[in-house]
């Protein structure tokens, strides 16, 4: 997008969250010391895989495989800059045989 401001105006916050929850299937608010705030899931199916709402108030660092914590702080040092982080998958535990594999990007 070359013009955000002229495709799409000003948006306030409401209006920010409620495109990027429309938007993607897993989107994560997390604040500047890295603990989660809040979240949305966008599928049914999707909600199913994992306790959510249990990342609440937790560092987003433990809501991944061990594996996958370099991912994540990488993530979090990228959001600090101007332009969106490099997607990077991650992989979270569900308590079953086999993890949910998400790709994220991030942004201040």
């Amino acid at each position: 997008m070359r013009n955000l401001k002229k495709s799409i105006g000003s948006l306030d916050a409401e209006a920010a969250a409620k495109l990027v929850a429309v938007t993607t299937d897993i989107a994560v608010l997390v604040d500047n010391e890295g603990i989660v705030r809040d979240y949305s899931i966008g599928s049914e199916n999707l909600s199913r895989h994992s306790d959510f709402a249990s990342w609440v108030g937790k560092p987003w660092i433990d809501t991944v495989t061990v594996e996958s914590r370099p991912k994540i702080q990488q993530l979090l040092v990228d959001a600090g800059k101007k332009q969106p982080a490099p997607w990077r998958q991650v992989n979270h535990p569900t308590g079953g045989t086999n993890d949910l594999p998400v790709r994220y990007s991030a942004m201040r």
